[in-house]
């Protein structure tokens, strides 16, 4: 027999998560702490980050952090994407006000423990997002990124490899050059042994 999920509000989850020293995601009603990332996941989160905000300071877009919790009002999803973009006023969760709901591009970096989710469910989540115009995914150990565009009710799935390769965010106007975002970065570590 299986055993009832925990199902927590919007409101419990708001004054649990602003009480807390660890940031936790809240999903299908069941809340989820989130774990602490590589090095290289913190690098990575931090070059697309610097990368956007210097090709964007002019315009009408602002980045965001992974601080920055986004909320999907279709599906109940509160996330902390590694860096978020919105371009014009920001919109607020109603039950939360340190939430945004109208991001136009989140960027994931992936990690061994996060990829399927990030791939999978949230990716499912995040595509409720009326204002969101593309997702970009980062791989920690190759230079690779994946790159979702919407075109009017589709998706479009581009995939960029190679130091010399530039992913293109369309919707921004940028590219990323992926030589930049995986310059100095740290080897990548091994497994630890079973």
């Amino acid at each position: 027999m299986a055993l009832p999920v925990p199902t927590v509000t919007i409101e419990e989850y708001v004054a649990a998560e602003n009480a807390s020293d660890v940031r936790h995601e809240l999903i299908h009603g069941v809340i989820v702490a989130m774990s602490g990332g590589s090095e290289r996941h913190s690098l990575l989160g931090g070059a697309v980050l610097a990368e956007l905000r210097a090709r964007l300071r002019k315009g009408p877009c602002r980045t965001y952090t992974g601080d920055q919790r986004i909320f999907v009002p279709a599906t109940g999803l509160v996330a902390y994407p590694d860096v978020s973009v919105v371009c014009g006023p920001s919109e607020k969760a109603p039950k939360d006000a340190y939430a945004l709901t109208n991001p136009s591009v989140l960027v994931e970096v992936l990690s061994p423990i996060t990829a399927a989710f990030d791939r999978g469910a949230k990716w499912q989540h995040y595509q409720r997002l009326a204002s969101l115009r593309a997702y970009v995914l980062v791989e920690q150990d190759a230079p690779r990124v994946e790159v979702y565009v919407r075109d009017e009710d589709r998706w479009i799935y581009t995939v960029y490899e190679g130091l010399e390769a530039s992913a293109a965010v369309a919707p921004l106007g940028v590219a990323l050059p992926l030589a930049d975002l995986y310059e100095g970065l740290p080897p990548v570590e091994a497994p630890p042994a079973a």
